[in-house]
């Protein structure tokens, strides 16, 4: 069963952004879309912490060759593939601008 899972709502792009973590088990793809006039980059980080709760994760890294820029509103997808990793999340570092970021995660649960 495909399910779809907002990560990040009506994130403020006036700053940084980074969203919680998300079990990358079943993942297939990020959706980002981007409104207003930010300027800056996105990336996705990873983590293999043995942890039961998202907000537990201490150790992330960047993952390599997923950063992106961001030069104002449209889509940033991440077609997810190859991937062996516990958890993932999105994070937005700011240059300038502002607008909002929501991110919507695709990803199969098996039942």
């Amino acid at each position: 069963m495909r399910t779809d899972f907002d990560l990040i709502v009506n994130g403020n792009m006036a700053g940084d952004v980074t969203s919680d973590g998300y079990s990358a088990s079943h993942l297939m793809s990020i959706q980002n879309v981007f409104t207003g006039t930010p300027v800056g980059t996105i990336k996705l980080q990873s983590s293999n912490d043995i942890v039961t709760l998202p907000g537990n994760i201490l150790n992330w890294d960047d993952i390599e060759d997923s950063e992106k820029d961001v030069n104002g509103a449209g889509i940033g997808n991440y077609n997810i593939h190859d991937y062996a990793f516990k958890w993932i999340r999105v994070k937005y570092t700011r240059t300038s601008g502002t607008g909002a970021i929501n991110t919507i995660i695709n990803s199969i649960i098996k039942e």
